[in-house]
């Protein structure tokens, strides 16, 4: 008999799991596996839909790219892209469904030329990247010791020695502090070989700090320089991200280096990044800096929405793990799009391939509550509230939508397809009427309630929904489980608000000349920005005079609400969407110009000319918002899985729940990365399969019986 596995959610993570746990035709013979999720779509908060009533446009929770160093993230899609086999799809690879980019910005805020006031300009960088495509090959931690990572960082601040050559004020005391630099590896290399024949010789450690005061010398004496009149700005540049890259080296040997781990990030978890970076003498500025303040924007590293407040707070370990990964781990570009929705590109591919695999998907299923059995050894029962009842025997949730050039691209559409849902019109009215949707924790739709019962429905669960629908799921676990509490105290999420907008003409009529770029590091709601108008070719906006000719992503924290209004509050959705539509408004005529420079007319001071946005209805003014997208990601399951200092301790392995049939998946769990993101989502999935394939393994294949001689 098979053994009978309940996945319950459907982001990154349980696909992860689901894709394991079926990857041989062994594992398939041995595991019986059904998928119950809410709604209509599959992908967590990566989940996207194609809006039938606007040009079957893509809609998305947020801006989603994956960086070059995604390697669990990159081999997935490799994998599935390999098995899926649509002949009319328009991408046949992973390769075909990604684009590489290159070019990232920072936001940063500087006084005039005429020092009257202050404005935000660009600071356009092209990191360096590794030869090959992510997910080929291995990663930093598993093919580069700390000695080539330090060799590499010695080689980054060199190069920004080499942007400010120019000013020999500035060159000298470089070139001397990366003299200095460059006698670190080879002593390293000796120390490590040293501990382990006869224990660490301190004369090596004297050597480096020697070297290490060399470069706060070089700082003190930069400091203490009479500043130009007008300091050009690669040179500021170069010498801020100098200063910084001396304090996190510091920091590195001192906390990690010395105490010989020095890829073991979970030393410095309990301290804040920028806190970090000023305790190794990064001054107060230099840590509020545009490239520090990118990693908090990153990370949505705030509770109040603005990531350069005292309550923003992101784990060193974690904040500097990434940064160097981003620095010396990424493949072939820092970044990478889908050419598509995500769910185009990753979920309709794993929906089918995992189909075909005989994984089962029950849709419009509401995950209400996680029982134990009376020893509390292990899950005994899942209640489950069935939101509709369908009008056959299953639900075919994929739409194909038809290119320019005749392919089909299989996606979800943005609704469910109410044809398949018995008196499917009159609940699409009544959803509309409230402002609801069947993904939303505040729509209390249901046509009954199901119980899944242990040794009749399932024998083991994969947990795979977010953090922040674990306290109302799992009550039963948190009390009988004090690292289930702690876990649910300790390990912070947020909310987030994002925004979309088509507009008629290419960003650079509107000032924007540097080229396609992802930027952040500007202002508060909206401080990350992705041009995403290379998806014009795959929604049907027309090609006329307003039809879209380019398309922009934004996104950033939203505060939280305290406190959460209760399920029977069925207004508060809308009440937030309304929010984040006004927060958008004031934001574009705030801000939009500081960003887009000929948003506007020349005269204006604020602002966007409204009919720079697409509407085919042809609305005039502010009104034209309308026909855009905008979403506030206010339920449990939506919200943001920070890396606040000190978390990462309270992260259960996917494999450790504390009841022996139930396994986790998702970026909430204990991983490499412990951050809010697919890389660490998928390997929380794979964790939790390789978990369940370690107790649960699949029997031996027969082998063949000898043909008859």
């Amino acid at each position: 008999m098979k053994t009978r596995i309940a996945i319950l959610g459907s982001g990154c993570g349980a696909m992860a799991a689901a894709f394991e746990l079926t990857a041989t035709p062994e594992r398939r013979a041995r595991y019986d596996i059904t998928v119950y999720q809410q709604g209509w779509r599959l992908g967590g908060k990566g989940a996207s839909g194609r809006d039938a009533n606007h040009w079957q446009r893509i809609e998305e929770h947020g801006l989603h790219v994956f960086m070059g160093f995604y390697d669990h993230a990159f081999r997935l899609m490799r994998d599935c892209y390999r098995e899926w086999k649509d002949p009319h799809a328009p991408f046949q690879s992973f390769q075909d469904a990604v684009m590489p980019q290159h070019l990232i910005t920072f936001q940063e805020q500087e006084q005039k030329p005429d020092h009257k006031g202050q404005e935000w300009r660009p600071w356009n960088i092209k990191p360096l990247v590794r030869a090959g495509l992510p997910g080929e090959g291995a990663s930093l931690a598993e093919d580069r010791s700390y000695k080539d990572m330090m060799r590499a960082l010695r080689e980054w601040i060199f190069a920004r020695a080499r942007e400010a050559e120019h000013r020999e004020d500035v060159l000298l005391p470089l070139h001397e502090a990366g003299e200095s630099i460059e006698k670190l590896p080879e002593s390293f290399e000796d120390a490590q070989g040293l501990d382990a024949a006869k224990g660490f010789d301190l004369s090596f450690k004297g050597e480096v700090l020697k070297g290490i005061q060399h470069l706060e010398q070089t700082q003190q004496a930069e400091r203490a320089a009479p500043p130009p009149l007008e300091k050009p700005e690669p040179v500021r540049r170069a010498q801020l991200l100098f200063r910084l890259g001396v304090a996190a080296l510091k920091g590195w040997l001192t906390d990690l280096v010395w105490k010989r781990k020095p890829l073991d990030f979970l030393l410095i978890d309990g301290l804040d990044f920028r806190a970090w970076l000023r305790k190794y003498g990064a001054n107060p500025e230099d840590a509020q800096s545009a490239p520090i303040t990118a990693l908090y924007c990153l990370g949505f590293a705030t509770l109040d929405g603005n990531p350069r407040s005292q309550n923003a707070r992101a784990s060193a370990g974690v904040c500097f793990h990434v940064l160097l990964s981003l620095l010396f781990d990424c493949k072939g570009a820092p970044l990478w799009k889908f050419r598509a929705g995500m769910g185009d590109i990753l979920f309709a591919p794993l929906y089918e391939v995992l189909r075909a695999r005989g994984v089962k998907f029950e849709f419009f299923q509401r995950v209400q509550s996680l029982g134990l059995t009376p020893d509390r050894s292990r899950v005994g029962s899942i209640q489950l509230l069935q939101q509709v009842k369908l009008t056959g025997p299953e639900y075919q949730p994929l739409i194909r939508i038809k290119l320019e050039d005749g392919k089909q691209l299989p996606c979800w559409p943005s609704e469910p397809d109410w044809k398949q849902l018995v008196d499917g019109e009159a609940l699409r009215e009544k959803l509309a009427d409230q402002g609801l949707t069947l993904e939303s924790a505040w729509c209390a739709q249901q046509v009954g309630e199901r119980t899944l019962r242990l040794n009749e429905d399932f024998d083991l669960v994969v947990f795979g929904i977010s953090l922040g629908s674990v306290p109302s799921l799992c009550g039963e676990l948190l009390k009988a489980d004090k690292r289930w509490a702690a876990m649910a105290r300790e390990v912070k999420t947020v909310q987030t608000q994002a925004l979309q907008l088509w507009l008629t003409c290419p960003i650079a009529v509107l000032g924007w000349s540097a080229g396609p770029t992802i930027s952040t590091a500007y202002v508060e709601p909206f401080d990350t920005w992705g041009d995403m108008s290379h998806l014009v070719k795959v929604e049907h906006g027309g090609t006329g005079p307003g039809a879209p000719k380019s398309i922009h992503y934004f996104c950033g924290a939203l505060p939280d609400t305290v406190p959460l209004p209760p399920p029977s509050d069925i207004g508060f959705p809308a009440r937030m969407a309304q929010q984040v539509k006004r927060n958008a408004i004031r934001w574009i005529l705030e801000h939009m110009k500081g960003l887009w420079p000929l948003a506007s007319p020349t005269d204006a001071t604020t602002g966007m000319d409204w009919l720079h946005l697409a509407d085919p209805s042809g609305r005039m003014g502010e009104a034209r918002m309308d026909a855009q997208y905008w979403r506030a990601n206010i339920d449990p399951s939506e919200r943001y899985v920070l890396s606040v200092p000190g978390s990462a301790q309270y992260r259960l392995p996917a494999g450790g729940s504390g009841f022996t049939n139930l396994f986790l998946a998702g970026d909430w769990v204990q991983t490499r990365l412990n951050a809010g993101c697919a890389e660490a989502a998928v390997e929380g999935g794979l964790n939790a399969a390789r978990a369940v394939l370690k107790r649960h393994p699949p029997l031996p294949s027969t082998p063949p019986v000898p043909a008859p001689r």
